[in-house]
């Protein structure tokens, strides 16, 4: 309720806007932990309200994040969650924190770099392009924000036009595979689907691999959950390191204490995960993980057993993933950016994901603009041409690659 923010932090939005334009919400900033806790399960309701896509906007994840972030940076962590209410009632969460790159001041997502998906959570019966306008408004009326930028916003969520249309794609579009299972009456309904070509070369392999040892599918529970956590997390290590791949989510100094969190969550129940491996014998030859939230699975995590990479374990074990998700009766399977090749054997269903930024000054345009959208992938485009052996050495110079313990 209103009564929980800090007074400070109220907005009326009808003050905001450009142009004269009157604004029919009032809007508050929550900007401490304190504040973003007390307002859970209002968060939670308009969450209930909505038919988004919106585990990377849950208050749980957003919770998690901000715990971990205010350990790790104390006074240093900014966040800024910008609420919208219609009278008493929330309509509208946009969990942003402010980070600091040189001399640029973003707003970005709460989670970023772990989350998947950026955007706002908007209730399905108010204005999405209306909401958007006034969270921009106090954007630009923070002091000291330079613009916003958000990582993979998806095509198909009520804030994305109203974002580009303030603002621009800074990345390449990108797409996020996933299965619609509810359609499908057995699993063989959804294996009709696939084509017939790559149903069978993956059965050969499969049997291929069964000939070195007996090859199962095990689900994971108790302390396996954590075991295939850390397993596939240390997995994802060694794969970037072997490359020499940079990564802002494993690189980050707060990834193994996020791990720890998602554990701790999941234990408690506040989490739901489902952790799963394929084994030929007793050893591992791919890993997943990833939650369960309002009838969809987010596949947050994988690792594959280098050692079978001529079996494609990869495309195999997403077999395997998706008929344990039918089982279960879990309505999506989400195998969230990229859209990389063994993922599309299995689906051909894909949404849109683009980074957009929105620029408030003349210096957040620069680096939005210039450094962010132009130079720095033209930057990471000559990195990837570089000799294996110089990009390993590159990556083990600049990442102190965190631990899960």
């Amino acid at each position: 309720m209103p009564g929980a923010l800090s007074a400070q932090a109220i907005y009326d939005a009808s003050r905001l806007g450009s142009r004269a334009v009157t604004f029919p919400h009032a809007v508050s900033v929550l900007t401490t932990p304190a504040d973003v806790a007390a307002a859970a399960d209002e968060w939670d309701e308009l969450e209930r309200r909505s038919n988004q896509v919106s585990f990377f906007q849950s208050s749980a994840w957003s919770m998690l994040a901000c715990r971990i972030f205010h350990q790790l940076y104390g006074r240093d962590f900014k966040p800024l969650v910008v609420t919208v209410r219609r009278g008493c009632e929330l309509v509208a969460v946009a969990p942003f924190r402010i980070i600091k790159t040189g001399p640029i001041r973003l707003a970005t997502d709460l989670t970023d770099p772990f989350g998947q998906y950026s955007g706002i959570l908007i209730a399905g019966d108010v204005n999405a392009d209306t909401v958007v306008a006034e969270i921009i408004a106090v954007l630009r009326s923070t002091a000291g924000v330079d613009g916003l930028f958000l990582r993979r916003v998806r095509a198909d969520s009520p804030a994305y036009a109203a974002l580009m249309c303030r603002g621009f794609a800074a990345s390449a579009t990108d797409a996020a595979p996933f299965i619609d299972l509810q359609p499908c009456r057995s699993f063989e309904d959804y294996q009709k689907t696939v084509n017939v070509k790559s149903r069978k070369n993956l059965r050969n392999l499969r049997n291929r691999m069964a000939r070195l040892a007996p090859v199962t599918h095990r689900v994971a529970v108790g302390d396996g959950v954590r075991r295939i956590i850390d397993e596939s997390f240390e997995g994802r290590l060694r794969w970037l390191d072997e490359h020499g791949i940079p990564s802002m989510a494993f690189g980050h100094p707060a990834f193994g204490a996020l791990l720890v969190g998602i554990r701790n969550l999941a234990r408690r129940g506040d989490f739901s995960i489902l952790a799963m491996g394929l084994y030929c014998g007793e050893t591992p030859v791919s890993l997943q993980w990833g939650f369960i939230h309002r009838d969809r699975y987010y596949a947050y995590i994988a690792a594959r057993n280098p050692e079978y990479d001529a079996y494609s374990p990869g495309r195999l074990h997403l077999e395997d993933v998706i008929r344990t998700c039918f089982e279960r009766g879990i309505g999506t399977c989400d195998f969230l950016a990229p859209a990389a090749r063994y993922k599309l054997t299995w689906t051909e269903q894909a949404t849109e994901v683009v980074d957009i930024a929105v620029p408030f000054t003349i210096i957040g345009r620069l680096w939005l603009d210039v450094w962010n959208r132009r130079l720095r992938p033209a930057i990471k485009s000559r990195y990837s041409q570089l000799p294996l052996w110089l990009r390993r050495r590159i990556r083990r110079i600049t990442t102190d690659s965190p631990s899960a313990t």
